[in-house]
């Protein structure tokens, strides 16, 4: 993955002929995936789910999200009910491997339990 934005950058330098491109290329793309090479720790519990990364942690409450969506490697928490692109964004992944299950089923129990009613979790097809 980094040398692919190293080879990409540099590409962008040579077209532009300016390192400074180069490095500012770099330092946005690493910026913008971040979260596919630093690694990252989800807890779930019935407080919400804690993020951490690095020495960095965030809780986010049950109430912050309004549904669940199942995807190929994992379940995607969002705050809106909307099916919109601004929604997705804000969204928060959690990868699942092999604990897909396990892990939908607790998630589903909190998100239950906050509305008391019921499940908010939808299959979207595999793309």
């Amino acid at each position: 993955m980094c040398g692919l934005l190293v080879a990409f950058s540099w590409l962008v330098g040579k077209q532009l002929q300016s390192l400074p491109s180069a490095i500012g290329t770099l330092l946005a793309m690493l910026a913008v995936s971040w979260r596919n090479w630093v690694p990252v720790k989800f807890v779930i519990s019935p407080i919400g789910v804690e993020q951490s990364f690095l020495r960095f942690s965030r809780r986010i409450s049950w109430n912050h999200f309004r549904r669940c969506e199942v995807r190929p490697r994992g379940l995607l928490l969002l705050p809106d009910a909307s099916n919109s692109l601004l929604g997705a964004l804000k969204g928060t992944y959690i990868h699942c491997g092999d604990r897909e299950g396990e892990i939908l089923e607790l998630v589903t129990t909190y998100l239950q339990r906050r509305r008391g009613t019921g499940s908010s979790v939808r299959r979207r097809a595999a793309s």
